[in-house]
């Protein structure tokens, strides 16, 4: 005979790291029980979790270094969609040099919870050797291709059914140009949720997120050889209309009609 045993288990339910089942045989026979007559077994408890990471609409999209304020922010929103709460840890890895140039700098990381959160930063990261035969092929600036700062950000508590959002701040710089010969390149940051494997289990893959911003230096106008330029156009094209009337004569009919004149009034002065 076999038994199948079904249990319904709260999802707020509290059952320790491991769960201890027993079950023995008894019958009406009066005989004593053993070893034979009784059966255990250790199950490992996890339990179900369901938490999710998105970069918001609200990052930053673009900056081409147009205005003095060359700052930018990539957003992420962490949620807790099940039961239970459970304290979460969020790993960020976000470039801040390429090569020797500084592209992001002055960042820093806050939370809109800053009372459960607390945010460490690491050292810098290297990237590949060859990042610019990566970014030869893709300009895709990320951790495989610039040095990346890795924070991480403990969330001591996560409530059921809330959420809480990062934001990395700081300011671009144009000394990428330097290493690369393209002039517009996208900056990726990199977030993913990290929790107690031992406790917790999560079957939906929705704990990393990636946010990007292009950055594009336009070429400015320079109004002062705009200037010069149609100055010295219009110098040339007024010496070539003189040249064009001198060459028709009109000069000289002008000069001789200035000589003649006098001596026409002085001729009617008599005659009256």
């Amino acid at each position: 005979v076999e038994f199948m045993v079904d249990f319904h288990v709260s999802p707020t339910a509290d059952l320790g790291d491991m769960l201890m089942l027993m079950a023995s045989a008894v019958s009406d026979n009066r005989v004593s029980s053993n070893d034979a007559t009784k059966a255990s077994s250790q199950l490992r408890v996890l339990y179900a979790i369901y938490v999710t990471i998105t970069s918001l609409e609200e990052s930053s999209k673009y900056q081409n270094f147009t205005s003095h304020d060359t700052s930018i922010q990539h957003i992420y929103k962490v949620m807790n969609l099940g039961a239970r709460h459970l304290p979460l840890s969020v790993i960020f890895l976000f470039p801040v040099r390429l090569g020797k140039m500084s592209v992001w700098e002055n960042t820093n990381i806050t939370s809109s919870q800053p009372q459960i959160t607390k945010c460490v930063t690491k050292a810098l990261m290297a990237p590949t050797e060859n990042y610019q035969k990566l970014l030869s092929r893709s300009p895709l600036l990320n951790c495989s291709v610039g040095w990346c700062v890795r924070a991480d950000c403990q969330i001591n508590d996560l409530e059921a059914q809330s959420s809480l959002i990062f934001t990395i701040n700081g300011s671009v710089t144009k000394d990428w140009t330097t290493q690369m010969e393209q002039e517009k390149i996208s900056l990726q940051s990199w977030a993913e949720i990290v929790y107690d494997n031992w406790t917790y289990h999560q079957s939906q893959h929705v704990t990393r997120a990636q946010a990007q911003t292009v950055l594009e230096v336009l070429e400015g106008y320079n109004y002062l050889s705009i200037i010069v330029g149609s100055s010295v156009g219009g110098l040339v094209l007024l010496a070539l209309i003189i040249a064009a009337l001198y060459k028709m004569g009109f000069f000289k009919r002008q000069y001789k009609e200035m000589l003649e004149s006098p001596e026409d009034v002085n001729m009617e002065e008599e005659e009256a």
